[in-house]
Formats: structure tokens, sequence, C-alpha cells
């Protein structure tokens, strides 16, 4: 059997084995082994064998495994070693080496309990009436670096990680420099927390990365998955991708600049072109970027580069790594000798002098430095650093302010107390309370911090230290760095405050959350009178989530023909809509018209659209109607329209609705499709759309409520008036009533227990053209024979894990994304005006 294998780009991995193999009583084992090593597998994390059709239950498998990690060291004395024969259930308890090859062999045994005299049936591993599919998957490790590397048929995928650590105000486009740009699939993500989550990968083009929305409080680095197409004829050197935009380098020491790549062009200055077009970086190269990359060093021709860049670290480069060319070489941009002849050249005119210079800034800050490190190496304080960071979802735009903070890491780190003096136990009187103490300060170095936590970290409000000699728990009221020597900072002035738990700081860190778990046991107010407390919550009512307002502030328009049905709709114990539109009187006319537009869409655009629908028919308990069985099936001929804002004049936009069992969603001139859906009336329906032109696909799905498909089907005969109601399983019910003359005239779905939703259908599409349109129509609904609530378009697409959450939601709680929600309320909101009599 062969193998495919999936390297996916969330460091994940599936191993499926194709093709048919046959288990029989004359050959009852086989062997499964993938054709050649694979390199980067860090574990694994599941083993499935997925079986279709019916086994005997005397006639069953079992499954074992080898593995081996090979060493590439000859002297290593376990070169071709295997692993012992393992149950296939040991699996994902292996310890697998990334850098090694991994190689695995699966053995499937057959066993017959058969004590009949009937033969036993043959076994499939593959495609057949029996079969069995195998799959394994696990988490993979890419191949990465910080600096240029190279791509070969062997390394076919590497992650390139650039060290700096940036600001990140606004791209405006990027540059890849590359022996063949035309063999490379880029994809991009970004961390804005050292790491701690990252955004999903993109594909590296201009809109995406132009438009990708980041933080300007936060520090950010890009990462780069690059990736050959096909395998080359020759390796492919890739030197660079740089964005180009504004930035500040944090790693040196903020420097302002506009180009973030691998290495800066801070020797720009040095590198003055002679010939061809050029970019900053001095290179001559061919004068494409963005999407359509093109970039090559040399002479603007898609040619090799003379050498790999240099590394050129010194003070004329601010000890950033630059873009250079080696010392004894010349290309036609940097003067003969390269740039230390140059560098030389302008430090000789500078000319050396004896006498002292008691200005030259960086030797005295470097001298008090120095100083600093030594007295903090002999006289500080070891102590337990706590330190949080601010969460996104916690960001308060008006006020300027975090209000959510996460603990993310811990260390052991030194502080200076000047003179040595802690605070005491004595009472302390302030204009606000009493307390032991008001504030209390310590020294941290710069150098301490930052090879403790890394570059892009401060010491900051809400940070917690435990200070063991004294045994006490402090927070960091306020820090600052503090200038003395040549106005240059040294250390940070940190102020503590008495340590009290707060609830807005979440603990994300093992360590650091098993220490202050000790540390504050039976400290908190919250715990020592825990059960009052509760009791306390509890007679609190909810308060709305929604502010009444003079106006509607969706709604431009609704017809007067629209029907507000007052009805709840249950998913499980979810009320997930507690109103509906019902469009039948309005049939052709635009029943809701909306305030909120979508006029303007760009090819970075993300969009996602949920509604929830039901088809009607006639039939009606209290007025029963011979001919109510022939509205009993969806009209085929009849388009029902879900949402629109498609200008018909100039075919721009986007469009949802029903015709003839499909579901149709048109972009443009695109159409997508979910086919041969087959719908019923008087079924409450979920539709979700996602369109992510970021990553080029189309998703549509489409849900019924409940986890089983149960329903009743009412049954009607039009000569004796007689009803009967029988479940939707019940085939042979079913058969009976429609000989005996009765016809299905409506059907009732049966509320369930459970909260989670069928997927009766889904489409996907792959490698879609991005769209743009700019236009000014109005978003509306026109008003067709169905009923329709929980109208959502979202600004981003909704992850499948996260779709079962929102379509429970009556009222959303991811608001930032939300462009427009419409749950059919009927209410008229009015501000509480003084005297107001609210009925």
């Amino acid at each position: 059997m062969n193998y495919l294998l999936s390297k996916k780009f969330d460091s994940t991995f599936t191993m499926n084995f194709i093709g048919t193999e046959t288990l029989s009583t004359s050959s009852p084992t086989l062997y499964l082994r993938p054709t050649a090593s694979v390199t980067g597998v860090r574990k694994i994390t599941f083993y499935t064998q997925e079986i279709s059709g019916t086994i005997d239950s005397s006639q069953y498998l079992r499954v074992y495994f080898k593995y081996q990690n090979k060493y590439d060291n000859p002297q290593a004395e376990c070169q071709d070693c295997w692993s012992e024969m393992l149950p296939i259930s040991s699996i994902t308890g292996i310890t697998c080496i990334p850098s090694k090859p991994f190689d695995i062999q699966l053995f499937y045994y057959r066993v017959d309990d058969r004590v009949d005299s009937l033969p036993p049936t043959d076994i499939y591993i593959g495609s057949s009436s029996t079969s069995v599919a195998v799959s394994i998957a696990g988490e993979y490790e890419f191949n990465w670096t910080d600096g240029p590397f190279t791509l070969t048929e062997s390394i076919d995928e590497v992650v390139l990680m650039p060290k700096d650590t940036y600001k990140i105000f606004s791209i405006s486009d990027f540059q890849v420099i590359t022996d063949d740009i035309g063999n490379l699939e880029i994809h991009y993500r970004v961390t804005q927390d050292n790491g701690r989550t990252y955004s999903n990968w993109e594909p590296l083009t201009k809109s995406n990365i132009s438009t990708y929305r980041f933080n300007n409080l936060r520090f950010a680095k890009v990462e780069y998955k690059v990736k050959l197409i096909y395998p080359p004829s020759q390796p492919i050197n890739v030197y660079d991708i740089i964005l180009i935009g504004n930035f500040q380098n944090v790693s040196a020491n903020y420097l302002k600049t506009n180009r973030y790549g691998v290495r800066e062009d801070c020797l720009t200055t040095y590198l003055k072109p002679l010939t061809g077009n050029t970019d900053t970086c001095g290179w001559n190269i061919s004068t494409q970027s963005g999407d359509t990359y093109g970039m090559a060093p040399g002479n603007g021709q898609r040619t090799p580069a003379i050498s790999l860049y240099d590394l050129n670290m010194n003070y004329w480069t601010q000890e950033l790594s630059c873009y250079s060319t080696s010392s004894s070489s010349s290309n036609g941009t940097v003067p003969s000798g390269g740039v230390t002849a140059t560098l030389t050249a302008e430090n000789a005119q500078i000319g050396d002098s004896t006498y002292w210079k008691p200005y030259e800034i960086t030797k005295i800050t470097s001298f008090a430095n120095m100083l600093a490190n030594q007295i903090n190496d002999i006289f500080a304080w070891e102590v337990d650093y706590h330190l949080t960071d601010p969460d996104s979802n916690g960001t308060d735009y008006i006020l300027h302010e975090y209000q959510l903070f996460n603990i993310v890491d811990m260390k052991k780190l030194k502080i200076l107390v000047p003179d040595n003096k802690f605070p005491d136990n004595t009472v302390k009187f302030n204009q606000f309370n009493l307390d032991l103490f008001d504030t209390f300060e310590i020294h941290i170095l710069k150098d301490e911090f930052k090879r403790k936590f890394g570059i892009d970290k401060r010491p900051a409000e809400n940070d917690i230290l435990f200070i063991c000699p004294i045994n006490r728990l402090f927070y960091v009221k306020h820090a600052q760095i503090y200038r003395d020597v040549m106005n240059a900072g040294f250390y940070y002035k940190v102020i503590l405050e008495k340590y009290e738990q707060k609830a807005n700081i979440r603990n994300l860190h093992e360590e650091s959350k098993a220490i202050l778990d000790v540390i504050t046991k039976n400290t908190t107010m919250n715990e020592l009178m825990g059960v009052e407390v509760t009791e306390e919550e509890d007679k609190i009512a909810n308060v709305e989530q929604t502010k009444p307002f003079t106006f509607d502030p969706m709604r431009y328009v609704v017809n007067t023909k629209v029907i507000r049905v007052q009805e709840t709709l249950y998913n499980g114990n979810f009320e997930f809509s507690k109103s509906h539109y019902d469009f039948s009187d309005a049939i052709g006319r635009n029943a809701v018209i909306y305030k909120k537009t979508d006029n303007v869409f760009t090819d970075s655009t993300n969009r996602a659209f949920v509604c929830w629908f039901n088809f009607n028919n006639s039939w009606d308990n209290n007025s029963p109607n011979k001919n109510a069985w022939k509205t009993y099936s969806v009209d085929k001929n009849t388009n029902f329209w879900f949402l629109d804002n498609y200008d018909l004049d100039t075919n721009k936009g986007y469009r949802l609705w029903y015709q003839k069992g499909n579901i149709n969603f048109q972009l443009n001139d695109q159409y997508y499709q979910i086919q041969n859906v087959n719908l019923l009336t008087d079924i409450w329906y979920a539709l979700v759309v996602n369109l992510d032109q970021r990553q080029k696909t189309v998703e549509m799905k489409v849900y019924q409520r409940c986890s089983e498909l149960f329903y009743n089907i009412v049954f009607f005969h039009s000569d004796t008036y007689q009803m009967s109601t029988i479940s939707n399983t019940d085939s042979t019910g079913y058969t009976y009533l429609v000989g005996s003359g009765y016809k299905p005239v409506d059907n009732v779905e049966l509320r369930s227990g459970v909260t989670t939703h069928v997927l009766l259908k889904e489409s996907f599409y792959e490698s879609t053209w991005n769209q743009t349109f700019e236009h000014e129509m109005d978003l509306f609904i026109k008003g067709t024979n169905m009923k329709y609530t929980n109208l959502r378009i979202m600004t981003d697409v909704i992850p499948d894990s996260e779709i079962t959450n929102f379509l429970n939601q009556n009222i959303i709680q991811d608001t930032q994304r939300v462009l427009l929600v419409d749950n059919a309320d009927r209410n008229i909101y009015t501000d509480n005006y003084v005297n107001k009599n609210w009925v």
C-alpha cells in the first residue's frame, strides 16, 4: 500500500495509507511501512482505523507497531535499531526526535474465532464492502531558520523566523529576494505576545499583508513558511523576505526604519549604486514587488548573488545585521574592496587623537553599565518575578488602557533595594485609608530583565514579586526607566504596593500558578467568606445586554406586510431566537431594508453570513385544507432569497438564495453552491457561509437542530378528513398511510435536550478568485414564502469549532467582528425618560 503524508500549517500532520490489501485465512497478516523516512515528527497524537461495512463478531484485528528514530552519527549504537513490537494503543506515548528520520511499521493480525462451518469472509485494508481505513496523525516540526536558506528536493519546506522584534505601524508592500520566485509558495503568520499565540497562516500577498490589523501598542514578529511548488532542477536560494512600511526596530533601541527583513538597510549610505535599478538596500534588482515578487540580486537580472550576504555588526550598523557583499567582491553597487574598505576609509578621515574626550558617550555609558551589573551581582536580592501580559480581549480603545491581564512567565530575578530598607509592618495613614505601608521602591537592571525575559519585555503594572527573605508578596504599581549617566538608562525604578488578588488577572503559567496558590491559600476574603459571597451574587438580577434607543439602529424599512412572530426557538436548552419574520404576505416586495451597508469589498475582505430560515406550507391544524398537500414540498420554481447586496446594473456585489434543491451564493460573477440539499417545509435550518479571501476559500454549510434527524410527519386524508401523525423514521407506517390515501401535509420538529447541530450538507471551494467591488446598494431581503431570523454578517470567518456556539447565541458575544445583526425583534426602543410610563 502507498501512503499520503499531509503536513499542515498548524504544525500537525496526517499519514493515510491508500490502496487495497486483503486479509484472508490464507494470508492472515499484513505489514505496512512508509516507503521513505519522515523527518520532523515531534509526536503522534492519535491513530485511527475506521471500519466501514460489517465484520463478524468472531473476526477481528490485532494491530501492533515498531518504530525507529535514526541517528545521523555513524558511531551511534542504534544506527538502524527498531523498537520492540508494541500494541497500537501505545503509539501516542512514544518519544520522537524531530531532527532525526522517523520510521514506523504497522502489523495487522487477523483473528478468527468461528466455530460454525461457514467460511470466514475476507477483510480488506483499503476500499471494499468491508474495509479498514488506516490513519496516523500528530505534531510536526518544520525546518526553521533566521537567515538565508536553500530549498532542495529533500528540504522542500522551511519556516523563516527573523530574530529582530518590531513595532509595526503600517505595511504597504513586500519584496522577496530569491533565485526562483516562480517555484515558491509563501505564507505568513504574526505573533504579538512573544509566540504565545499566532495568527492563522495566510498566503503572502500584498493585499493580505497590507490589510493585516496589527496592534500598534504591542511588539510584533512576522514569520514566513516557504515551500517548493515542484521539485527544482537545482537548489533555490532564498536570501530574504522584506516588508516595506513603517516600523520601529525594538531590538535596535527603537531604530526607525521603513524595511523589515532578515537584515536591515542601515548601510545604504555606503552602498551607492553605479548602474541599473536599485532598491534602498543597494542591490541592483528587478523592480517588481508585492504579489509578483520577482526579486533576485544582481544587476537587474534574475541571477544568483555573487556571494551570500555578510554580517557587518559594528558601530556603524548600530549592531544590526545588514545587507552587504564580501570584502573582496564588487557587483557594480559596492566600491572595490567592499563595505569594509569603505568603512575603513570613512574612519581614516576622522583621524586618531591621544587627547582625553570627556564626552565620548559610548565609552562612558558602557563603563557605567558595567559598574551597575557588578553591583547587581554583589548586592542584589533574588526574587520570584511573575510577568504579566495584557490580554487583547480586554483592550479599551476609548480610555487607552488594558483591563485584562495574563501571567505568562515566571523567572528568578535579581533586584536592588535602595539602602536595603525593606518596608516594616507599622501602620501608615494617608488621606484615603490606613494601610501597612504606602509604596516600596526597588531597582531592576535593564540587562538583568532582558536576560531573563527577552528584549521585548519591560517591568509593568500588575507584575507580581515574591521576596522570600521577608516572605512578602507585592504588585508592581509603576515602573519607568531611570536616566542618570549621560541621560542613558541602566535600570528601572519600580514602585511596589501590597499584593491583593485581582479578578482581572488570569494565570496561564503552571509553575507560577502553583507557587502563588500555595503562598496565597486562605488569605483572600473570597476564600474566607465564599458562602456569603455566593449568596449575595445570587440576589443580583441579570442585567439586560442591550440599551434602549429611540430609533431602530439597524433597519431602515420593514414592509408593513411583514409579520413579526413572537415565538421562542430552542436548541436543547438554548433560546437562540425569541422572534422571527414571516414573509408570506410580502412576497415579491423588499421585506426588510437595512441601514448598515456593505458597499466596499477589497481582495482581502473576509465575510461570514449566517441566518435561520423555515419554508412555509399552507397546512393549518385549526382549518384543515384538502389541497394543503400540494404545498408540502418546497416550491422548486421559486427563488427563496436569504440576503441581497447585488447591483444588477454593474453586476457587482453578493447574494444568497435557495432554488431547485440548491443553495446558491453569488459574488460578482462567481457562483458557489450546495447542491441537492432538498430541504423540507416547516423545519428550521441554519445556513453558514464563510468567505475567506485571505485564504482563497469559500465554505457553505447547512445545519438542522438536535443531534438526531427526528421529526413527525402529519398526514391528512382528503376524503375522510382524518389525520395521522408518524415519525419520519417509520418507513412501514409511511408506506401504509400513502397506500390508504393519506397525503403528507406538514412536518413537526421534536425538541431535544442536545445542544449541538446536525450538519446536513456542505461545499468547500479552494483556490478561489479574489473579488472586489464598490457600489451604492442597500442590504435587503426580498419577501418569499418563508420564515426568517437571526441574520448575522461578520467581518471574518467563523471557525468550525465555534459554529455550534455561534448558532446557539441570541445576542452575539464577538461584537468587534459584527457588521450586521438582525434578530427580527419587534421592540420599538425608547430612552428611559423621566416620568415615562412603560407598558
